[in-house]
């Protein structure tokens, strides 16, 4: 006996789910989302018999590249200047550390 559907939206946190009607699911995280996602369902038979069942989606986590953003600063002749080289950079799984290497030009 085939079981057919109707194609939903599920609300979850954390991403969104799409159930086509034939069945075929597909889950897209939210941006930077690692965790579990669960949710049920429930399918029916021409019969009218119904069931339900649970997924549950594991998300696991990756290492997001560091952006370091270029820097610019004025300084007058014979100067000097203080410049926080991290400030404006970021480091989406964690925090910055000091600066490793510098190259002048």
């Amino acid at each position: 006996m085939a079981l057919t559907g109707n194609a939903q939206d599920i609300a979850v946190d954390n991403g969104t789910v799409v159930i086509a009607a034939d069945g075929a699911m597909t889950f897209e995280p939210a941006a930077d989302f690692n965790g579990e996602i669960n949710f049920g369902y429930q399918v029916k038979d021409a019969d009218g018999d119904v069931d339900s069942a649970n997924v549950k989606v594991t998300v696991n986590a990756v290492n997001d590249a560091v952006d370091a953003v270029n820097d610019e600063v004025t300084v007058a002749e014979d100067g000097s200047i203080t410049l926080n080289l991290t400030g404006n950079d970021s480091a989406p799984d964690g925090g910055l550390k000091s600066p490793t290497s510098t190259a002048w030009r």
